[in-house]
């Protein structure tokens, strides 16, 4: 009979539960799963489901529910040779399309690992050579596999990026850049399932805040395209393009490798032709997800490598 207030435990009943939860606890596919390797082992028809099978199995829906919310499930372990009570919560926690750890499984508490701004590359690439035109700056960051660039994501990890332009000491131009990339366009970061900016302001925006890794196909997508609004009237068409997409089909071979692109146009009508002057790096780092309901997996994203590293 189907789990109930008053039946018996069945092994099926406890089988199904579990293989849920180690849908999101263990490989999983895709979205699913967090790569850890604790997962529960099913029981035999033929054996009874134990208090400590039940106890395990909550122990690990409580290590998910504080990964993905800070708080456990609320649910009581059994303790070994005591008899085990109908948890009527089991369903809406595991079940497989609406159950709580699934309709959150890409969310995580607001404690995650320290962020590593520069980790990756410091910076990636750097150009000197004057501008007035256009400056492109892409890289790829790969990952060890397949499975571990979806746990990084799935557990909360986020890719970060900047662009650096100085601001003292060198052409006006040159300076309206470098206040524009860092306070409108500022830091860009892919997540799981978003994508955001620390920046703020701008205008004729494209803001794809929806775009995370498990949306990226092998063409890239615009996350964001920022116009600069710029006090200085001259420079007021000048704008950024940032861009992202994998290096294989979403889950398959070379998926493992993101790339993100800057494409920085000075498209201002000047009423004189200055040039940006300044060094132009593009540093990425990156923000694992936590680890004190969840082990890493998922090691270290690899050193990002520069792919394109134009001016004009």
């Amino acid at each position: 009979m189907a789990y109930s207030a008053g039946g018996t435990i069945e092994a099926t009943d406890y089988n199904n539960f579990a293989s849920n939860v180690n849908t999101i606890w263990g490989a999983g596919s895709g979205s699913n799963g967090y790569g850890q390797s604790t997962t529960l082992s099913s029981v035999a028809a033929t054996n009874t489901v134990s208090a400590t099978n039940w106890a395990t199995m909550i122990a690990r829906i409580d290590s998910i529910r504080a990964h993905q919310s800070g708080t456990t499930s609320g649910l009581s372990q059994p303790s070994a040779g005591n008899t085990v009570t109908y948890l009527s919560t089991m369903a809406t926690l595991t079940n497989n399309s609406t159950g709580t750890i699934f309709a959150n499984k890409l969310l995580y508490n607001s404690t995650r690992g320290t962020a590593i701004p520069t980790g990756l590359g410091n910076p990636v690439n750097s150009n000197a050579t004057a501008w007035s035109s256009t400056s492109v700056k892409e890289f790829s960051v790969t990952f060890t596999s397949v499975d571990t660039v979806r746990y990084f994501f799935n557990a909360g990890g986020v890719l970060t990026s900047y662009i650096s332009i100085p601001t003292v000491g060198y052409t006006n131009k040159s300076n309206d850049w470098g206040t524009f990339m860092s306070t409108q366009v500022g830091t860009i970061s892919l997540g799981s399932n978003y994508c955001s900016r620390s920046g703020t302001g701008g205008d004729n925006l494209t803001q794809n805040t929806g775009t995370g890794f498990h949306s990226l196909t092998t063409t890239y997508q615009t996350l964001f395209n920022i116009g600069s609004t710029s006090a200085t009237a001259d420079y007021g068409l000048n704008s950024c393009l940032v861009e992202a997409k994998l290096g294989g089909a979403l889950y398959g071979a070379s998926s493992n490798i993101v790339y993100i692109k800057y494409t920085m146009t000075d498209s201002a009508v000047d009423t004189f032709n200055d040039t940006v002057t300044g060094t132009v790096g593009c540093y990425v780092g990156y923000t694992p997800p936590e680890v004190a309901n969840i082990a890493n997996v998922w090691g270290t994203p690899g050193t990002a490598v520069s792919v394109t590293n134009t001016q004009s």
